[in-house]
């Protein structure tokens, strides 16, 4: 998509490369997404799960 859109921004010629990203770079970055999203809300949820609901709410 961003070579397409240089294409036809700046007339350069249809083969033109801007930007190459490999399929295996690109799937590593969604994988390291998805692991730190987890991560994110798997570890707080643990440590919440071990509070009373009382002191949840109360807590500061």
């Amino acid at each position: 998509m961003v070579n397409k859109a240089a294409v036809s921004m700046f007339n350069l010629a249809k083969e033109t490369q801007i930007a190459m990203i490999p399929w295996w770079l690109a799937l590593a970055g969604v994988l390291g997404s998805v692991i730190l999203g987890v991560a994110a809300g798997y570890f707080p949820a643990i440590w919440a799960s071990k509070l009373r609901p009382i002191d949840a709410v109360t807590r500061r």
